[in-house]
């Protein structure tokens, strides 16, 4: 189901932030960004989509303890040809059996930007988080499940451009402690230095997955060697369980194409095979 939220990345709802983040006006009042890579981008069309989707597998059981699955998409991205219709992430979450709902906000619509919006503002993301615990035991007619979700564990999954909210989201969205895991899919293009930071913090109760390919080997490598300053060892393949303090690195097969990871990697529905590699929640 696709939700519209209050709390979502956009449209942008600090009006300083806007004023400075649409540098761009038309003669009839038209606001857009001007981004490095995609060109001029117009508020109304590529940032002003507040729907989230919300995806309750039919093998969830509301008796046992849920997990959340955020997921972040990449560029040139919508929800529902792309998260739904390509990548298939709703069938991935309910394969896995991981008793998960999946909950995916829009970002930038269809463009080549990886701003995170609202998300970059301090614990935003916690707001969105309690909104979608609201919204989803309201649409279930399920208080008790909005309460369990409220105390869920999270795991976030990003893919390509969604590096940038993942990390504002783990420095600044005041959801640390409820993270258990994070899982990169060839999503790992800047902000080392924060998830170094994070992993350092947080290690002993998480788990930390890095698949990419060729253009992202420099800044997973760059992580690998601030996380090698701080003692913190990381493994080189892909783990047979993703357990507590377990960090790995993945580099992917030259002739993955990075437009298919997420349904063709090492095997075929990755995110899948990695969230059953979690154990956590298991039926």
């Amino acid at each position: 189901m696709l939700i519209p939220f209050k709390y979502s990345p956009y449209p942008l709802t600090n009006k300083k932030d806007a004023k400075k983040f649409f540098d761009v006006k038309s003669e009839d009042g038209r606001r857009a960004h001007n981004s490095p890579r995609g060109g001029t981008l117009w508020e109304d069309t590529t940032y002003s989509d507040n729907r989230v989707l919300v995806s309750i597998p039919a093998n969830f059981d509301k008796k046992h303890t849920p997990t959340i699955v955020i997921f972040l998409h990449g560029n040139q991205s919508t929800l529902e040809r792309d998260v739904i219709a390509r990548q298939k992430i709703p069938e991935q979450i309910a394969a896995a059996n991981i008793n998960a709902i999946l909950i995916a906000p829009q970002f930038a619509v269809d463009a080549l930007d990886s701003n995170s919006g609202n998300f970059a503002r301090r614990n935003y993301f916690s707001r969105f988080i309690t909104e979608a615990n609201l919204r989803i035991g309201h649409w279930q007619h399920n208080s008790r499940l909005g309460n369990q979700l409220a105390e869920a564990p999270i795991i976030i999954v990003s893919y390509s451009g969604g590096y940038l909210a993942t990390a504002h989201i783990l420095s600044k969205g005041g959801i640390s402690r409820r993270v258990k895991g994070v899982i990169l899919m060839d999503s790992l293009y800047g902000q080392e230095d924060v998830f170094a930071k994070w992993l350092k913090q947080h290690h002993k109760n998480t788990f930390f997955f890095s698949t990419y390919s060729e253009p992202a080997r420099a800044t997973n490598e760059n992580l690998q060697y601030l996380l090698q300053q701080k003692n913190l060892p990381a493994d080189t393949n892909v783990p047979e369980f993703l357990r507590k303090d377990t960090i790995s690195f993945f580099k992917l097969d030259e002739n993955i194409k990075h437009e298919d990871l997420l349904t063709n990697a090492w095997t075929e529905k990755p995110v899948a095979d990695l969230l059953r590699r979690t154990n956590i929640n298991k039926k």
